[in-house]
């Protein structure tokens, strides 16, 4: 009778933006499935939910990597070499360490063997991945910066004594002051150096007397229209 094979599974998803179309849910039901096919049996799941693949400080891989040592894994399953680490010096070292433990390793979408042509493949997909990675966040990092000196908002909300005003066909979108909010601003500058009150307290007293924020939220939602005397 076949020795029954006992598997961990290992799924990782970042916050990055490119991440989103793949929640950790759809990644993990894609494992188990690829798991239970080839009669395998589940005995540990190890799920980093919003971690960097940059790194490998995580606490779900961690747990991995010490359960490695107790003896009761066969094989650890990834959904892609990409989830293990985005670095392909840092998919060699935990590679090299689940086999040094006589551990299997298997990917959904990568077929890999003990072959040198298999493991040469595997390397090179890393250091792709790797570049691919570093040419998008160059790009955006171009990108933003192109922007902020056509004098374009980078990111997603005007900063508080600003507000943002649409691009027309006067002239090009660029950021306001608000008259409004900078008479908050020099009020809260008086707060705190004149009354000597903490950044808490002077939250605290603007939030009761219904002072927006920058994204207008809450607090009696007031305007620059408002503008009550500061």
């Amino acid at each position: 009778m076949p020795t029954e094979i006992r598997a961990a599974i290992y799924v990782r998803v970042s916050t990055d933006l490119q991440e989103k179309e793949q929640t950790i849910l759809s990644q993990l039901e894609a494992v188990r499935v690829y798991v239970s096919e080839r009669g395998y049996i589940n005995i540990g799941e190890y799920i980093d939910d919003g971690f960097s693949g940059a790194t490998l400080d995580r606490p779900g891989l961690d747990r991995l990597r010490d359960a490695l040592l107790t003896g009761e894994i066969d094989v650890v399953v990834f959904h892609s070499p990409d989830r293990l680490a985005r670095k392909a010096v840092y998919q060699g070292l935990v590679l090299e360490e689940i086999e040094k433990a006589g551990i299997r390793v298997e990917f959904l979408n990568y077929p890999v063997d003990d072959s040198p042509e298999s493991r040469m493949l595997l390397g090179m997909q890393g250091l792709f991945a790797e570049y691919e990675r570093a040419k998008i966040m160059e790009r955006t990092r171009r990108g933003k910066l192109q922007r902020a000196r056509e004098g374009a908002l980078v990111g997603g909300h005007p900063p508080f004594g600003y507000r943002w005003i649409k691009r027309s066909e006067s002239g090009r979108a660029r950021l306001e002051i608000s008259d409004y909010q900078a008479a908050v601003i020099r009020r809260m500058y008086r707060m705190q150096v004149d009354d000597q009150l903490s950044t808490r307290s002077i939250a605290r007293k603007l939030t009761q007397e219904g002072v927006a924020t920058a994204k207008g939220a809450a607090n009696g939602g007031i305007s620059d229209v408002d503008q009550p005397g500061l």
